[in-house]
């Protein structure tokens, strides 16, 4: 993300963060604003404001244009027992997400030139 790509109106790099209010995601948001990157949180989650990051619930209401997305979404993996129902949530609810964004980029006039998708870095052989 060093490089530079297209600019907000305030001149700031914008990268939307999917998920954002995680362990992963707020640090992730920090670093960004220390780094002077224009943040947009997507999340369903409430949370505290935190100054310089917009918070949307949905991709409708993202402002463009958009350079990086971050998506960190998904069903928690230590939520509960891994029963085969919730085993398909866990990929559904990635899989999804991956299928709106995917849908969301393709309609933008100036599409993000960066994708970066992590899911539960840690608990995997």
């Amino acid at each position: 993300m060093g490089q530079k790509t297209k600019e907000t109106k305030d001149n700031k790099r914008h990268c939307l963060i999917a998920g954002g209010t995680g362990f992963v995601g707020t640090a992730l948001v920090v670093e960004l604003l220390r780094m002077d990157w224009s943040v947009t949180v997507l999340s369903r989650r409430s949370g505290p404001p935190i100054s310089g990051c917009a918070r949307v619930p949905s991709l409708a209401d993202v402002e463009t244009p958009v350079d990086a997305i971050v998506n960190l979404t998904g069903a928690p993996l230590a939520a509960r027992r891994w029963t085969s129902g919730y085993k398909r949530e866990i990929v559904n609810s990635r899989l999804d997400s991956i299928e709106r964004i995917s849908q969301w980029m393709s309609q933008q006039i100036s599409p993000p030139e960066i994708f970066v998708q992590a899911s539960a870095i840690g608990y995997y052989g």
